[in-house]
């Protein structure tokens, strides 16, 4: 687990599983390959955590600003998403809360939104764990055949369960003399739990509002044209006669499904792009060749953008990798 620095009494010193940038907060969690983007200015501080045993991983977080989510998941292994209390987010076209837990089928893509104050427990379960519970269900097959994202609303006290197998089972291997053996009892808590939940999958509401799965699709095709366009500031209304809607409708399907809207993403996706450039290139480039090669023009609008969405100045991102040896 990487770690970042806090300041302790004008002492930094290592902080375990606290991040304060989104690529290396990708890394942190369990088989997945993600693409973090932040939506709110400020200063980030996501903790994160993760646990491995018998094929299980137990990934626990919290996040203190609103981020688009996207990349893939594990591609061996199944994925759960508790959230916690306060949580809300939008993903794959599924709006999620603390009453809610999202399934996820081996390599499917997560898309979507997290907003502020969001906390969340994600279990990557082994696939020989899902055969199990599909072959104890009312129809089996139903989980390790059907790919895709679910979303259940299952028990309250079942989901509770689940929450508290986990909390035990991380609170354990925190513990310096961990036992073998009851993380191994404390493992078949969880699994049992799981299935508890899992089982209601087969008894679960089979209604479909098209109107919002068609919402999500178009939002994921106007993404798809802001990304073609790479370098491009693009438009809404080039949007709007790309895809063949109106402005109103593209805009409440774009930020229903991702939490922004279209312009503000497209300007967001090529800051980030230009953070990662700087951060990757340091002295072989320039803050002026990289902010006119993304699309911003007028260079004081794009540095006073960089500033408040980072907290520093794209200069200063760039002196500190041109100069790695000062701090």
């Amino acid at each position: 687990m990487q770690a970042q620095r806090a300041d302790r009494g004008g002492e930094e010193r290592p902080v375990p599983g606290l991040f304060h940038d989104l690529d290396e907060l990708n890394h942190a969690i369990s088989g997945s390959e993600l693409e973090l983007i932040q939506l709110e200015p400020g200063d980030l501080a996501v903790r994160a955590s993760s646990v491995d045993i018998d094929g299980l991983s137990v990934d626990r977080g919290s996040i203190n600003r609103n981020l688009r989510v996207r990349g893939g998941l594990d591609t061996e292994r199944y994925s759960l998403g508790i959230f916690h209390p306060g949580a809300r987010a939008r993903l794959n076209g599924i709006a999620v809360d603390p009453s809610a837990v999202l399934f996820m089928t081996p390599g499917l893509e997560l898309d979507g939104h997290l907003c502020e104050s969001y906390g969340w427990t994600s279990l990557v379960i082994p696939a020989t764990w899902i055969e199990t519970i599909s072959l104890a269900a009312r129809d089996p097959g139903f989980l390790s055949l059907r790919a895709g994202c679910r979303g259940l609303r299952p028990d309250a006290r079942k989901l509770y369960d689940l929450f508290l197998a986990t909390e035990v089972l991380v609170a354990s291997r925190c513990r310096a003399a961990s036992c073998q053996e009851g993380e191994t009892e404390l493992c078949l808590n969880v699994r049992d739990a799981l299935g508890a939940v899992l089982s209601e999958f087969d008894t679960s509401d089979r209604r479909v509002v098209s109107g919002t799965v068609s919402q999500y699709r178009l939002a994921r095709r106007a993404e798809r044209c802001i990304r073609e366009r790479g370098s491009e500031n693009v438009s809404v209304d080039e949007l709007c006669a790309e895809l063949q809607v109106s402005r109103r409708y593209l805009e409440y399907a774009f930020r229903n499904a991702f939490g922004t809207s279209p312009s503000r993403y497209s300007r967001l996706l090529r800051l980030h792009h230009v953070r990662r450039r700087l951060r990757r290139l340091g002295a072989a480039t320039t803050v002026t060749t990289e902010a006119l090669d993304h699309g911003f023009t007028h260079l004081g609008w794009f540095s006073m953008q960089y500033r408040a969405l980072f907290g520093e100045s794209p200069r200063s991102t760039l002196n500190r990798q041109a100069s790695p040896g000062i701090s």
